[in-house]
């Protein structure tokens, strides 16, 4: 049920930022940060406005943050134009959305958040109310469940293989050369390590294995000892290899791509010659990856992608409704929220970031597809 606005509140007329728009030079003020708080137990848009801006200034993290003399104001404008994407062809594709305008920013939270983070606050309109302004609804917020519709990743990958031609093959940089002859591949269906097939289609995996003892000291990895074994059909057994693992081999599945290439599987780990070889074309296996996962969701490769199973991640999403209309406070963009994981404290992660053409991040809250486009 809504709550009651405020008096300040309830003289916005939250119809008319949406259908017309409002230049940041035409804001409409709101209220001090400290008057947002104070109301936000009862005012329905003073609670999602606050939600906002303490989703993206980290306010959770940074509690004695001086707030006061901060004043907000709302304004209105459209996302990026989505209309290069198969989905979005319409005139209407634009998404609508409130940016949330301050007066100032603490230097504390300047300096906690660093210069690449987002620090505008941003409200969504909810797919389902952007008939009503001849919008359609990709682009808009929508309710995120406890697990991931792997459907929306079939779409993300095909408009861009479909739609983004050059943009989205391999960088200038990269070699034409095909991969070495020593690299294998997982395939996810015979569940066996294979020599990669000529040009074949194949995801790779970007994940932090963690210690040792965090990985049972990583008895999954292939060796000279179960290389043979695990050349066979049904020779990796899938219940054997820790949650990020086996979880990027089902996604692999439902994505109905048959090889998937990760480095613990498929580097024999006590080999120093066909170590050094897969080291060496890195950048070529990572760049000819149709598509890269980032299992970015926990420190070690017992992790589970989160999402990808039921209780694997904790939604925690702001839905309110203000004069009839629903909104929604947006998860974090995605370098904002890579920034806080253990993934991201890794330079070979970098590394494995950069050269990805197509890229699939597993954070914390939520799934982000990237491409070298959008």
């Amino acid at each position: 049920m809504s709550k009651c606005l405020c008096d300040k509140c309830s003289q916005i007329d939250l119809y008319g930022i949406l259908a017309h728009g409002v230049p940041v030079e035409a804001r409409i003020p709101l209220d001090s940060v400290v008057n947002v708080l104070s109301k936000s137990t009862t005012c329905s848009l003073c609670l999602i406005v606050l939600t906002a801006v303490r989703r993206t200034w980290l306010l959770d993290d940074y509690t004695q943050a001086d707030l006061s003399g901060i004043d907000l104001a709302l304004y209105s404008g459209g996302n990026r134009d989505l209309s290069y994407l198969d989905f979005a062809a319409d005139s209407g594709s634009t998404p609508i959305t409130i940016h949330v305008f301050y007066s100032y920013i603490p230097p504390e939270i300047e300096t906690a958040v660093g210069p690449s983070h987002s620090r505008l606050p941003t409200i969504q309109l909810m797919a389902g109310d952007a008939h009503l302004f001849g919008r359609s609804q990709e682009g808009h917020g929508r309710v995120v469940e406890d697990t991931l519709d792997v459907s929306y990743i079939k779409q993300w990958l095909h408009a861009c293989e479909s739609t983004h031609g050059g943009r989205c093959t391999a960088p200038s940089w990269a070699t034409d050369d095909e991969l070495p002859s020593s690299v294998r591949m997982l395939d996810v269906v015979d569940m066996a390590l294979v020599p990669a097939p000529p040009k074949c289609r194949y995801l790779s995996l970007s994940y932090v294995w963690g210690s040792a003892a965090e990985c049972n000291h990583r008895s999954y990895c292939t060796n000279s000892a179960n290389l043979a074994r695990r050349s066979r059909r049904c020779g990796v057994e899938l219940s054997t290899l820790p949650a990020t693992i086996s979880d990027a081999v089902l996604l692999a599945r439902e994505l109905d791509e048959r090889y998937l290439w990760i480095d613990a599987l498929c580097i024999s780990q006590d080999d120093p010659i066909h170590k050094a070889e897969q080291i060496s074309a890195m950048d070529r296996i990572y760049t000819r990856a149709i598509l890269t996962v980032f299992a970015a969701g926990g420190s070690s490769a017992n992790a589970p992608l989160p999402g990808f199973r039921s209780g694997t991640r904790v939604v925690q999403q702001v839905i309110e409704e203000v004069q009839d209309l629903h909104l929604v406070v947006p998860f974090p963009a995605a370098l904002d929220e890579l920034a806080q994981t253990t993934w991201d404290s890794r330079a070979w992660t970098y590394q494995e970031m950069m050269l990805s053409r197509r890229r699939l991040f597993f954070t914390p809250s939520q799934v982000i597809f990237e491409c070298c486009t959008d």
